[in-house]
């Protein structure tokens, strides 16, 4: 066995530092085996011994000049060949003597042993052999021509499958030392050249164990700053591997069979940065209308509280009678009170087409139309008794399920001539939004109970977040204008203020419900496009792409070790083919380990917003005397 593509124990050492136990243990069996002298029991990496034990293809120590394979001892082989000479001799006697002429043996074998000294074998063994090898060769070449003509195209050398047992049976931990490891059959072609040699040959020839190299269909980003927060997986892809990679003619374009080390994580879409899809998030939404937008809304709960307002009083109506409900509501009590009224006003925060009129009886008021005087509801002071309480009561009459005015009466409010307020709606109160990101896109709703007055009403709205959160208005919600109007909030860490940012877009509208829609969009940089995203997308692309740039880093391993051994066989184009790939994959490397940090920085803004940030708001109503009523109010 040469020594010419064999490495040192030493230098494998060097390379890979010192082995497991159990390879130790069985290099200093090795060893003692090799050198006689050898008698050291604990394995020590600065002994020169090493420097003179290479390694073979099976993993075991070899010792050039060594007669001895490293698997039978020298005493053995000595004792093996005694016997069977011993075993040879008695067969010898059997064998007649013929004389043969002095040129016949001088054509004998050149190298005499002591066991070939009896000349009756050698005149029949010399010429059985010569028969013998020239009766295989033509069986062979019959045999190969027959192969040939099933399978014209079968062109490749197999190398045998050299595991063993110990090999199979390793432990994991100990595979970088373990060079005992199956290979697969060899692709060269029988007339090849070995100058035409490719990183699969130079990974699988038989002077080195195989090692799984990088497929071509390994795809990394190379543009991952490129990412659309709303797929999975960035869009703009290129090989790392490409068509004008240099290679060698005659070499195969793929190492066939061998398993991707990693699995595929991006796809092999090639579309360029530029196309991909973004948001304007300050586009003018005409998608939905008011309607539809109420109709798609998910109602949240209200619930109705006392004013804090002194001697202030906030009720609810029934509903008003319709044409398809003509069944009249009962009568309600609104201001209790035991004293008789002398006077009570009814008073709206603009102009009115509704009037209160005084009844023909005292304490009795009608509420009805300013145009025409029809009755739609009846105020009358009531006294209690031992099951009712005295005061104000409220009842709609019948005529009011033919007036559209009927909805308006809630907009007003009666003020006693003690100075007590009765407004004709409740105070609504309900939770605020929280900041989370479950959803992209949230439509909202909550019940105001009848419609508002537009020119008197007031919207406020707050987006409340953690100190360590920047929030900038870039459009500002209109509170004068509560029927439609919306607001967009940049959010960002304050100490990464141009880096990864949301955004949040609120349209507001405010009819007999007040609706909300959300939206929740996220970019990577000032200059990349808005996306719609929420916290699972962040969370899931960041999960991708770390991913990928682990499958990065383990393929900058396999080319590394890929570029050594190259180096090693002094295969210089394919070594330079190879570092042209180990530098796209460390510049795709940067790229993806700018933009997962710009996601870290989502993520962790995703994170803190969770924790602590909401929407907030209050729709009040403006009264001409100063006075604010709170129709709902988002705490």
């Amino acid at each position: 066995m040469t020594t010419e593509n064999l490495e040192t124990a030493a230098d494998l050492v060097a390379r890979l530092g010192t082995p497991p136990n159990d390879i130790a243990e069985g290099w200093l069996d090795d060893a003692r085996t090799h050198i006689a002298s050898y008698s050291a029991t604990t394995f020590d990496a600065s002994d020169p011994v090493w420097e003179q034990l290479f390694i073979d293809e099976s993993g075991r120590l070899y010792l050039p000049n060594d007669s001895a394979s490293p698997d039978t001892p020298k005493s053995e082989i000595s004792d093996t060949d005694a016997a069977e000479q011993d075993a040879i001799k008695p067969a010898l006697a059997t064998i007649p003597d013929f004389e043969t002429e002095p040129e016949e043996r001088s054509q004998g074998s050149d190298v005499r042993t002591d066991h070939d000294k009896p000349r009756n074998l050698k005149r029949f063994a010399v010429p059985g052999i010569a028969i013998g090898i020239i009766a295989v060769a033509i069986a062979a070449y019959t045999l190969r021509g027959s192969f040939d003509d099933q399978s014209p195209q079968s062109t490749a050398m197999s190398t045998p499958d050299k595991s063993t047992d110990a090999a199979s049976s390793a432990d994991s931990a100990s595979n970088v030392f373990d060079t005992r490891s199956a290979r697969k059959p060899s692709t060269r072609p029988f007339d090849q050249d070995v100058s035409a040699e490719t990183l699969e040959t130079v990974m699988d020839t038989a002077e080195m164990p195989n090692t799984d190299v990088i497929p071509r269909d390994a795809n990394v980003d190379t543009s991952l700053l490129g990412v659309s927060l709303d797929s999975f997986l960035p869009p703009s892809i290129s090989n790392v591997v490409d068509d004008d990679t240099p290679s060698t003619a005659g070499s195969n374009d793929s190492i066939e069979g061998s398993p991707s080390p990693t699995p595929e994580i991006l796809d092999g879409s090639n579309t360029p940065t530029s196309e991909i899809a973004s948001v304007d998030i300050a586009a003018d939404d005409s998608e939905l209308s008011d309607d539809e937008m109420l109709d798609d809304a998910e109602e949240q709960q209200t619930q109705s509280i006392s004013s804090s307002e002194p001697q202030t009083t906030s009720v609810s109506l029934p509903k008003a009678p319709t044409k398809s409900r003509t069944e009249l509501p009962p009568t309600v009590l609104i201001f209790a009170n035991e004293s008789r009224l002398e006077n009570l006003q009814f008073e709206f925060p603009d102009d009115s087409p509704l009037r209160l009129q005084t009844d023909s009886s005292d304490n009795e008021w009608k509420i009805t139309e300013a145009s025409d005087g029809t009755p739609l509801a009846r105020i009358e002071m009531q006294p209690g008794d031992d099951e009712t309480e005295s005061g104000l009561t409220f009842r709609w009459l019948a005529e009011a399920a033919d007036s559209r005015s009927s909805d308006a009466i809630i907009n007003g409010r009666l003020r006693t001539d003690a100075g007590d307020i009765i407004h004709l709606r409740s105070q609504l109160d309900a939770a605020p939004i929280p900041l989370n990101l479950q959803r992209r896109d949230e439509k909202l709703k909550w019940n105001l109970s009848g419609p508002i007055v537009a020119k008197s009403t007031r919207l406020s709205v707050s987006v409340d977040v953690p100190e360590d959160v920047a929030i900038e208005w870039i459009e500002e919600i209109d509170g004068g204008s509560p029927r439609s109007t919306r607001g967009i909030a940049i959010l960002t860490l304050k100490d990464s203020p141009d880096a990864s940012a949301l955004v949040v877009r609120m349209d507001i509208r405010t009819s007999g419900s007040l609706s909300m829609r959300v939206r929740y969009g996220g970019r990577l940089g000032p200059t990349m496009p808005w996306q719609w995203t929420d916290a699972k997308t962040i969370r899931s692309t960041l999960d991708a792409v770390t991913a990928q740039l682990q499958a990065a880093d383990e393929q900058l391993l396999m080319l590394d070790t890929a570029i050594s051994r190259a180096e090693k066989l002094r295969a210089r184009r394919q070594e330079v083919s190879l570092e042209m790939q180990r530098d796209r994959i460390e510049e795709a490397v940067r790229g993806g380990t700018a933009m997962a940090k710009r996601l870290a920085e989502l993520d962790q803004l995703v994170a803190l917003l969770d924790a602590d940030a909401k929407i907030t708001s209050e729709l009040n109503v403006h009264w001409p005397d100063g006075s604010i009523q709170t129709l709902l109010s988002l705490r």
